[in-house]
């Protein structure tokens, strides 16, 4: 192995754990942030950037967090619009149900009586 080949190699392996590091570091960071006031929804997928830089399953990691925080936001934005769909109507008590318009009498059952004769 030449110098220069020795030097590119120990360049590389140098830059990887410097990287995992740094990446593991502001992931821990991140995860003590869960349970202390901070913006752990921020520095953890930071984290997992710095790491996914060098490493694959990072990458993987980051691609499902996205995923899942984009469905979660879809979702509620669903949840959302079929609550206010469904919100209280107060001019509602005021118009009747179809069940409630069949049982109103008609002309004809006015009339004739409840049988129609």
């Amino acid at each position: 192995m030449s110098l220069k080949r020795l030097s590119q190699y120990s360049y590389s392996v140098a830059r990887r754990i410097v990287i995992a590091m740094v990446g593991v570091t502001v992931c821990l960071i991140g995860i003590m942030m869960l349970v202390t006031p901070g913006p752990a929804v921020v520095v953890i997928p930071a984290g997992l950037a710095i790491l996914g830089v060098e490493f694959a399953f990072a990458r993987r990691w980051l691609h499902s967090l996205k995923e899942k925080i984009n469905e979660t936001l879809r979702s509620e934005d669903e949840s959302v619009e079929d609550h206010t769909a469904k919100q209280y109507n107060p001019w509602k008590m005021w118009q009747p149900d179809a069940s409630e318009t069949a049982e109103l009498p008609t002309e004809s059952t006015e009339r004739n009586g409840p049988h129609g004769a």
